[in-house]
């Protein structure tokens, strides 16, 4: 697909439309980040140190990598539809790419412990009625 087949105006305005959602969700997820600290304080306060720092700088940083990917991909993106340049469109989806690589990988892991989780589950049903 060349430049001019890629930036034609019915395109330019649903990127546009698209372009304005990245932007609020980033900016929902930098904001998110934000009230993570505050708990995280807050858990500080109430005397849980380790497991409450450590969840915090996990999510923090997923959530970061996330939020900087989206704000990377609307900010190109809205660069290269003014400008009509495919090479920073190109760099734009690239940082869409790896929102959505990151976003694939928890997904799995998420699907993966709550199998591990219904299996537990089945395998202490099982031992209780069978009297173990």
């Amino acid at each position: 697909m060349n430049a001019d087949q890629l930036f034609n105006p019915t395109n330019k305005t649903q990127i546009k439309y698209s372009l304005q959602w990245a932007k609020y969700a980033a900016i929902v997820s930098f904001i998110n980040l934000g009230l993570g600290i505050l708990q995280m304080c807050i858990g500080l306060v109430k005397g849980n140190m380790i497991g409450t720092v450590f969840t915090f700088f996990l999510s923090s940083l997923i959530t970061l990598i996330m939020s900087a990917s989206l704000f990377r991909f609307a900010k190109l993106a809205t660069i290269s539809l003014e400008a009509s340049d495919s090479i920073q469109f190109e760099k734009a989806l690239s940082y869409l790419k790896m929102y959505f690589k990151v976003m694939g990988i928890l997904f799995l892991i998420i699907i993966g412990l709550l199998a591990l989780f219904v299996l537990i589950a089945l395998l202490v049903n099982i031992a209780d009625y069978a009297g173990f």
